[in-house]
């Protein structure tokens, strides 16, 4: 399915969220992915990549809106990582997704549009750190929660992240992952597992069980 619905629900669209337990401390920190937020469509042909088509018949906006709204109400501030291609056949989604962020014109919505496979082609992976430069400053105003052995809550999340590419899988999995990460190195780091500026990579066995979604207590 791709878009949404009348009521600004989206297609594919998926909360998550990542649980650090440690010393008796429990911490998260929460995502959000889903279809772009318009009423668009994709119809299944024999071709590899069927046309993207926005729906001409009905107001774009108004759906947009209730989406937003709804974002807004459930987890507060909101950044949208678009990561569709700039050109070509996903170039018309990309256009309309900033007109409707431009015309809602909110304080507590920031629009990110980055060219995925253009900034990251020949395997340029070390540029998504263009993107992550970007946000460093939204990721550090959002936070992350965080409950204390005495069950006091010494931090919340105060907004989030929507993640989107057209069917909100690859590109959009990568970039979570880097957010998930850099979240994950900075509860370490305020729980004094990490000292500042310590990095994942920097412990070979634990990256391998981060990317692997091994449970510590299962080895």
């Amino acid at each position: 399915m791709r878009g949404i619905d009348s009521q600004g629900n989206p297609a594919n669209y998926v909360e998550t969220e990542q649980i650090l337990e440690y010393d008796n401390y429990y911490s998260s920190f929460v995502q959000i992915r889903g279809s772009i937020p318009l009423y668009w469509s994709q119809m299944p042909n024999l071709k590899y990549k069927p046309a993207l088509v926005l729906n001409p018949l009905v107001d774009q906006f108004d759906g947009f809106q209730k989406h937003i709204d709804h974002v807004l109400q459930n987890y507060g501030p909101v950044t949208m990582l678009n990561l569709i291609n700039h050109t070509g056949p996903e170039q018309v989604l990309e256009k309309e997704f900033t007109s409707m962020v431009q015309k809602l014109g909110r304080d507590t919505v920031r629009y990110e549009s980055f060219d995925f496979h253009h900034e990251c082609r020949k395997m340029r992976w070390d540029r998504l750190s263009i993107l992550m430069d970007r946000v460093a400053k939204e990721q550090e105003d959002y936070s992350y929660f965080l409950l204390s052995p005495e069950r006091a809550v010494i931090s919340q999340q105060e907004g989030i992240f929507r993640t989107n590419c057209v069917d909100s899988l690859d590109r959009t999995n990568v970039v979570q992952g880097l957010l998930a990460k850099k979240s994950l190195e900075l509860q370490l780091a305020k729980l004094g597992v990490f000292v500042a500026g310590e990095k994942i990579e920097h412990y070979p066995q634990f990256e391998n069980i981060y990317r692997n979604g091994i449970v510590l207590s299962d080895l």
